[in-house]
């Protein structure tokens, strides 16, 4: 089965599964370059054929891509593309290919501008299938040729369980780059708050990011870590804080066994419905009794957060994770195989 898969950008965080997915089927992936969407490239692509895409000057960039004739020359069993309407020559290739070719739309479908989410379920009605990040999506397009892929960057050799102990202060980490829609003003007023707890920040840009301010000595900040070192950090938390939009922190608190707390008054990626499912900490930062309340029955129950680690931690290994992914991917194209 030959498949011609287009992304947006195939960056160092999607090669696990394109790998994975590539020792399943013959594909061909195509993409705009990593650093046009200001994301890095992954060191070595293996499994599968990769053609870049030419972004073009600032006028052309999303008039033209050249997928029909990549199309025409690879002739492909099925194609699956990004849907995004940023870029209308892919929406005029999906409406000239389609009746030549199965279709496939893919990827996280709505966006900010809810306006647009009609002409989204048009295409989506229109296609002989679409992939999507989670449940939550597919819901919402109520349409019975969609399936859902659990959109994760972790295989299930990833995850690792360990022990939770809560010694006198209760260890909090946040990982992720300081950006102002991830609220961590409001980490750094709660350390204020309570001397019985550590918050951590690790981030590339962290140092910089709150250089001159003024901080509790119980706020620690790290610059980017990786592997083994960012290991290190979840194994020293006892629980991960997200005080602002949360995306893929809540995979790696799966992966690393601990649980997470969640604001619940801001708007969140997709990845969010696994905190939901697995029963997660949701609660507004804002709401100072509340937080206090939370972390009070932390300290009075030393078992909750080990609990709701291991909820998460299951619950993403079973159904969130690249393996779960590709199965997802395979089982539309054998679909849509068997039909035509």
């Amino acid at each position: 089965m030959k498949i011609l898969f287009l992304l947006d950008a195939a960056p160092d965080y999607r090669e696990l599964f394109l790998r994975e997915l590539g020792k399943k089927c013959d594909l061909t992936v195509v993409s705009y370059p990593s650093s046009f969407y200001k994301l890095t490239p992954p060191d070595k692509r293996l499994n599968y054929s990769y053609l870049q895409l030419n972004p073009g000057d600032e006028t052309s960039k999303y008039l033209n891509n050249g997928l029909s004739s990549i199309i025409r020359s690879e002739k492909p069993d099925i194609v699956c593309a990004s849907l995004n309407l940023k870029y209308p020559a892919r929406i005029a290739d999906f409406l000239r290919q389609k009746k030549h070719v199965p279709w496939i739309w893919w990827g996280q479908i709505f966006g900010r501008l809810s306006f647009l989410d009609p002409v989204k379920k048009l295409l989506v009605n229109l296609a002989d299938g679409t992939l999507v990040y989670s449940n939550d999506i597919k819901n919402r397009l109520n349409n019975d040729r969609v399936i859902s892929f659990n959109n994760s960057q972790h295989s299930v050799n990833d995850f690792r369980k360990t022990k939770n102990v809560i010694g006198k202060q209760i260890h909090c980490l946040f990982v992720g780059r300081p950006q102002e829609r991830k609220k961590l003003h409001l980490a750094v007023k709660f350390a204020f708050e309570r001397e019985d707890i550590v918050i951590r920040l690790v981030g590339p840009g962290m140092l910089s990011y709150f250089n001159g301010s003024k901080l509790p000595k119980n706020i620690q900040l790290y610059d980017a870590a990786y592997g083994k070192e960012l290991a290190a950090h979840f194994s020293w938390a006892n629980a991960v804080l997200n005080p602002g939009h949360a995306g893929l922190l809540v995979m790696n608190a799966a992966a690393h066994n601990r649980p997470i707390i969640i604001n619940s008054s801001v708007k969140h990626a997709p990845e969010i419905e696994l905190a939901k499912r697995s029963n997660q900490f949701f609660t507004d930062f804002e709401d100072r009794a509340h937080l206090h309340t939370l972390f009070n029955k932390f300290f009075d129950n030393s078992n909750l957060l080990q609990r709701k680690g291991d909820q998460l931690y299951e619950l993403a290994k079973s159904e969130y994770t690249v393996e779960y992914m590709v199965e997802s991917h395979l089982k539309m194209f054998e679909k849509l195989e068997s039909e035509n």
